[in-house]
This record gives C-alpha cells, structure tokens and sequence, in this order.
C-alpha cells in the first residue's frame, strides 16, 4: 500500500487474503482485514472504531489471532490488521489420537480400524467381508474441542459400544474450499 501510495485489501494482480495468509503458514477457519491511511495511529484506530465493519472485525470473539503491520511514506502511516480464526495444524495421527480422546470420553471403547476409518473418510467403501461398522459418521471441523452435535446424539442412542476414528487430508464433496482450513474426519461406530 505505501509503494502505491493507497489503500486496499487486494490489488490488481495479487493473491487474495486467504491465499496471502495460508502462504505465510496460517492455518484458520475464519479471516478478516483492516487496512488504513492515515497521518497517525491514534487516526487510524479512532477511523477503524467508527467503522461498523473495521469495528467488528476489531471485536468479533472468534477471532483469535492477528498480525500487524504498520508502514511510514511521506508523512503518511499506512496500516493492516490480518484476524483469524486459527486453526491448530496438527498431522493426521494427531487428529486420529484428539477424536479417540473424544469418543472415549463418550463411554465408547476404540477398536483398531483406523485404516477402514480413512478409507472412509476418503470417500471409499469397505471391502466385503470386512466387518462393517452399523454406521459411518463423516465430518469436517475446524476444532477439535467437541464432537458434533448430531454424532453426539447417535452415540447417546446406546445402540453402539465401539468405535473407529480416522482422519483424511481431502473430503468428499470438497470439504469447505479454498484456503480455509479443517479437518477431515470419519467415525466408524460398532
């Protein structure tokens, strides 16, 4: 912005935001920018707070990290503010272990199934006379603080005892796109 002397979030020929940030090694879930011009940083922030969007972006509670950046040229300070929602990059066998911990934590015991609860997660089917889980729950989340609510309510019917967790790096029907980062995961329930 202060070699071309303006403000905006993208110009002609650059990467968009979420590119911007994913190559800089963010990982999130959610994004958000500020950018201003002004001749101090007291102008720049009163300008953001009296802005409902810039203020928003300033205040929203699931946004949980930032990145600042601040340049002088010719009397002027030009701003950027980067929030995100992050997301914690963790491997697949990282991902495998929270969701066990999870699942766990719902009474259910861990069977070793892990490569037919990835193959799963891929999208592919069980061989035949594999034994096959009674249901197969695939999900996409962008935390893995809890399980989602309606896996939750088929684990509380009591028809299951067991349970096979397994995580993917791709998702059928594309997952949530672009540069936005989640987990791809599949439980298999016995």
């Amino acid at each position: 912005m202060a070699q071309r002397n303006t403000i905006s979030h993208q110009f002609p020929g650059e990467a968009d935001i979420n590119e911007r940030a994913f190559r800089a090694g963010a990982h999130f879930s959610a994004l958000a920018e500020n950018v201003a011009e002004a001749p101090s940083a007291s102008e720049i922030h009163s300008g953001w707070m009296n802005s409902p969007p810039h203020r928003a972006n300033l205040l929203d509670p699931e946004l949980d990290s930032i990145g600042i950046s601040v340049t002088a040229r010719g009397g002027e300070l030009f701003a950027s503010e980067d929030f995100s929602r992050a997301v914690v990059n963790l491997t697949i066998e990282e991902q495998e272990a929270k969701l066990g911990s999870l699942l766990r934590a719902q009474g259910l015991r861990l069977v070793a199934r892990t490569q037919d609860a990835r193959l799963i997660c891929e999208g592919g089917r069980l061989a035949s006379g594999t034994t096959q889980p009674l249901l197969y729950f695939r999900f996409d989340a962008a935390d893995l603080d809890s399980l989602p609510d309606q896996l939750r309510s088929k684990i509380a019917s009591g028809r299951y005892g067991a349970a096979a967790a397994g995580a993917c790096t791709t998702s059928v029907g594309g997952g949530n796109g672009g540069d936005f980062t989640s987990y791809h995961l599949a439980v298999l329930l016995y």
